[in-house]
Formats: C-alpha cells, structure tokens, sequence
C-alpha cells in the first residue's frame, strides 16, 4: 500500500484511508471483521466522527492494539467552540487513552468554524 508523509505530524499515511461510516451501522462481529480486512491490507488512516452511528464504539475494542499503527481522523459536526470541544471529549472517553487526537480534533473545528465565518462574509473563495 501507497504512503505519503502526512503533513508535520511525523505519520507516514496511506493514500488509502479507511471512512468507517458504514462501520456504525453494523454488529461487532461485521465490524471487526471489515476492521482486520483493512489492516490486513495495510491501511493505516481511519476516519471516524460522532455522526457516524456506533463506528466510535465498534473501533474502541481495537484501540489498545492498534492506536501506535494508525492515523485516526476526527471531526464534528459542531460549529460552536464549546460544542464542539464536548462532543470531541465524548469521543476521546470512547478510546482512552489516546490524547493526541484531541488537539488536531480541536484545531480542525476551529479552522471549520473560521472558514465558515469567513465563507458567510463573502470574505472565502474555495
């Protein structure tokens, strides 16, 4: 599988990334499953966010094994700091310990919410 380095964050990414959307729509059982199948093909970059169903919930028994191996990508839906700062808590319980996501979490919805503001503006140009 294809790696790139992912920006400063010292990671070494897959091109391919795994969306666990669908992930929170299923049993454990579907989930581990899909979850090995895509380790076993040496993905490395999970997405997960809040509003994805149970994906949180299924990928927590994974956590303690594989959170030194992958890159796991968060984000909320939340446009308010503290909203989103909640909801970005709720998801670290789910995978303590693991609190590097946080910042990156934190900085993302903050760069949402700028662009947002910015957008409503007139003052952002995609």
């Amino acid at each position: 599988m294809e790696q790139r380095r992912l920006g400063r964050t010292g990671h070494t990414s897959t091109v391919v990334t795994f969306g666990m959307a669908g992930i929170g729509k299923v049993d454990q059982q579907t989930a581990d499953l899909a979850i090995q199948l895509v380790l076993d093909r040496g993905v490395n970059h999970f997405d997960v966010a809040p509003r994805y169903g149970e994906a949180e919930v299924r990928l927590q028994p994974w956590m303690s094994r594989i959170r030194d191996r992958i890159f796991l990508g968060c984000k909320t839906g939340q446009r308010t700091r503290d909203a989103a700062t909640a909801e970005l808590h709720r998801s670290l319980e789910r995978w303590e310990p693991i609190g590097s996501i946080s910042t990156s979490c934190t900085l993302w919805a903050s760069f949402t919410n700028w662009t947002s503001a910015r957008r409503r503006a007139g003052r952002w140009k995609r």
